[in-house]
C-alpha cells in the first residue's frame, strides 16, 4: 500500500490522474470534518474534484479564488462555454479586488460573447478598468465576428477612451487595433414588421439588437448580430421570459439549429422560475427530433408538441444551419372574436403540425381527480396544474446550447374581442 503522503505527492504531480480523485475525496471528507490541514493539502491538487471545495471556502479566504481559476484553466481546454460558466461562478464569489481582477484576466482568454459581456461592466470601475479593458480587447481581437456589433462598438469605445488616457505607448497601439476591429465589424439591420403585420397590430419583441423586452437569463440568451444565441442549460433559472404577460396571442419567430440534438421550448402563459410544461399552460417543444439520440422519442415529445398533452405531426427539419419559421397561436376563436382559450395551433414553415384543444385533450382533468401524482387523462401520465392558466409570460426554455432565434414578434389578442 502506498503511504498517504506519497499518494498526495503523486497526486500533486499528475493532477487529474487515477490517484488524485481518490486523494481529493479523502481530503474533502477530512476538511468537511473540520481539518484545516486537509484544506491546505487539498488546494495543492490540480484535479477538478477539488474545484467545488475551493469555491466553497472562497468566501472566507479569497486566495482560493486564484487556485480555483488555475484548476479550471488547467483542466477545461476545449469547452469555452463551460469554462465561462466556471469563471462566472468565481466572479460571483470574488470580493477582494485582486481576486476580481484575476478572474477578469482569466475571462479575457475565453473568446465568447458571454465572457465579453461579463467583463464589460468592470471597465467603469477604476480598480478593475485595466484588467477589464485588456480582457475585452483580447476577446474582440480573437473572435470579433461572434460578438454582437452594437455591444462590440460600445464596449471597445470605452476601452479606447481608457487607453488614450494612460499615456502608455503600447496602449496607443492598442487604440489603433481597436479602431480596425470596429471598422471591420458589420452592423446588423434591425428587424421590422411587414406592412400586413403592422396593420394587424403585431409588436416586435426582438429586433436583432437587444433584449430590452425580455427578463430572465440574459447570459444563456444573448443578442448577437441579429439573433438570440442560446447557450442556456437545464434549469428553471435558465429561461428567458417576455417582460409582459399575455392571455391569447399569436407568437411568431424563426429558429435555427446549429448542433445535432438541440432541445429547447416555448413556455406559454407561464409564471417565471417554474417548469412551464407543468406549471405554465404548456410548453411547445423546440427539438431537433431528427437526431439519432432521439430515435425512441414518445410522440408527445417531438417538435411542435404540447409537451405531455398533445403530440404534433412529426416533420423533417431543415439541415443544420438553415432557418425555419414557427407560429404558435393560443386562443379560443378567430382573430375577430377571442376569449381566453385553450386552443393551440403550431405551424412550422407554413405547415400546421398541431391544432388541438388542451382542455378536451385531457377531458378537463389537468390534474388527477383522486389527488394523486398519476394522471390517467394526460398522455404523459402527469399532472399539469398550470394548464388552465388564464395569463402568463411567454418564455424560451433553455435545455442546452446550439440554437438561434430571430425576428420574434407577437400579436396580443386580448384587445380583439
Amino acid at each position: 500500500m502506498i503511504p498517504f503522503f506519497a499518494k498526495l505527492s503523486i497526486a500533486k504531480t499528475i493532477g487529474a490522474g487515477e490517484i488524485a480523485p481518490k486523494v481529493s475525496k479523502y481530503l474533502t471528507e477530512k476538511y468537511n470534518a473540520g481539518s484545516a490541514k486537509a484544506l491546505d493539502a487539498l488546494s495543492t491538487i490540480r484535479s477538478m474534484k477539488v474545484a467545488p471545495v475551493l469555491l466553497q471556502v472562497a468566501d472566507k479566504n479569497q486566495d482560493y479564488i486564484k487556485r480555483y481559476v488555475n484548476i479550471i484553466d488547467a483542466n477545461v481546454k476545449d469547452d469555452p462555454t463551460y469554462k465561462f460558466y466556471c469563471y462566472s461562478q468565481a466572479l460571483e464569489k470574488a470580493k477582494d479586488v485582486k481576486a476580481v481582477n484575476y478572474v477578469i484576466e482569466a475571462l479575457g482568454w475565453v473568446p465568447t460573447m458571454s465572457a465579453f459581456s461579463a467583463v464589460a461592466p468592470f471597465i467603469d470601475n477604476p480598480e478593475t478598468v485595466r484588467s477589464a479593458a485588456d480582457a475585452a480587447k483580447r476577446i474582440a481581437a480573437s473572435n470579433a465576428a461572434e460578438l454582437d456589433y452594437y455591444q462590440l462598438k460600445e464596449v471597445l469605445g470605452k476601452v479606447a477612451d481608457y487607453y488614450k488616457g494612460t499615456g502608455n505607448a503600447d496602449d496607443g497601439y492598442a487604440v489603433d487595433e481597436i479602431r480596425k476591429i470596429i471598422e471591420n465589424a458589420v452592423p446588423v439591420e434591425k428587424f421590422e414588421l411587414s406592412d400586413e403585420e403592422k396593420k394587424q397590430g403585431f409588436e416586435v419583441l426582438f429586433d436583432g439588437t437587444d433584449l430590452s423586452k425580455w427578463v430572465g437569463d440574459k447570459v444563456g440568451y444573448q443578442a448577437i448580430n441579429g439573433c438570440i444565441n442560446v447557450t442556456a442549460s437545464y434549469g428553471n433559472a435558465k429561461n428567458l421570459y417576455t417582460e409582459k404577460e399575455y392571455t391569447d396571442f399569436v407568437f411568431r419567430f424563426e429558429f435555427c439549429f446549429l448542433e445535432e440534438g438541440v432541445n429547447n421550448g416555448v413556455g406559454i402563459r407561464t409564471p417565471m422560475g417554474v417548469d412551464a410544461a407543468y406549471h405554465g399552460m404548456c410548453e411547445v417543444q423546440v427539438l431537433d427530433h431528427d437526431a439519432p439520440m432521439y430515435a425512441n422519442l414518445r410522440p408527445y415529445q417531438v417538435h411542435g408538441s404540447v409537451y405531455g398533452i398533445v403530440p404534433a405531426k412529426r416533420i423533417v427539419h431543415k439541415p443544420l444551419g438553415e432557418w425555419s419559421t414557427m407560429v404558435s397561436c393560443f386562443n379560443n376563436s378567430s382573430l375577430n372574436k377571442v376569449t381566453i382559450g385553450d386552443n393551440v395551433t403550431v405551424t412550422v414553415n407554413g405547415e400546421v403540425i398541431n391544432d388541438a384543444n388542451v382542455r378536451k385533450a385531457c377531458q378537463g382533468h389537468n390534474v388527477a381527480p383522486d389527488g394523486s401524482d398519476k394522471n390517467p387523462y394526460t398522455v404523459d401520465g402527469r399532472n399539469h396544474p398550470g394548464m388552465f392558466n388564464k395569463k402568463g409570460h411567454v418564455g424560451f426554455l433553455g435545455h442546452g446550447e446550439g440554437l438561434k432565434y430571430r425576428n420574434v414578434r407577437i400579436l396580443d389578442l386580448s384587445n380583439k374581442k
